[in-house]
């Protein structure tokens, strides 16, 4: 996968942001051979908050009471917030015909515990959090994934993504065909996930 060179730094990517703030569209792609329409921002709380904590519950269910359902929305709400404010991290939200579609998150992998042993400088790491159309279409999470790496590679800073999956459902041979490679990581062992690997050509 390759794109074209952003006139901005990576630090513009992983800039601290407002959660509260309104931000603009930064790309959109209107793909003529599957009519998907799909755009990327930053997470807003105002719109993409309720999806994300529908996605959250659906990849990992609890038969828990109400209120604790309540408690784990806060969390991830939290979480959310203080990745939005760091610059170290960013949080992203691919939509579809302007809905949320997935929620994408960003980091330099010498930050990810599991990935900083052999990570190198260009590395990031990705982790997702999709919706059940997406989760339900070989075609749209290839497509939107793809368009996701794209702008992301074309950042010149970032050479390589990397995606640890495992309580992703179906989604290993999607990475596969997404162009990801499964990788084995040196020394590390992720108990029940597996480590995929884009690289920028």
């Amino acid at each position: 996968m390759s794109a074209v060179v952003n006139r901005h730094s990576v630090k513009f990517l992983l800039r601290p942001v407002n959660p509260f703030t309104k931000r603009k569209t930064l790309a959109r792609i209107h793909d003529p051979g599957s009519s998907y329409n799909l755009s990327l921002r930053y997470f807003s709380m105002e719109k993409d908050m309720r999806c994300a904590c529908d996605w959250f519950e659906k990849k990992f269910p609890v038969e828990f009471p109400i209120e604790n359902k309540i408690d784990r929305c806060y969390d991830l709400q939290e979480i959310i917030i203080k990745n939005l404010r760091s610059d170290q991290e960013q949080v992203f939200c691919c939509l579809l015909d302007k809905k949320p579609l997935f929620q994408v998150d960003i980091c330099e992998a010498r930050h990810d515990n599991n990935l900083a042993p052999f990570a190198q400088g260009g590395d990031f790491r990705l982790a997702l959090l999709t919706s059940l159309e997406m989760a339900g279409s070989e075609d749209l999470f290839r497509c939107a994934l793809k368009f996701c790496i794209d702008y992301f590679f074309s950042f010149k800073k970032i050479k390589a993504v990397f995606i640890i999956s495992g309580s992703m459902l179906h989604t290993g041979d999607w990475l596969i065909h997404a162009g990801f490679e499964k990788i084995k990581s040196p020394g590390i062992k992720i108990q029940e996930d597996e480590i995929y690997k884009c690289t920028k050509h």
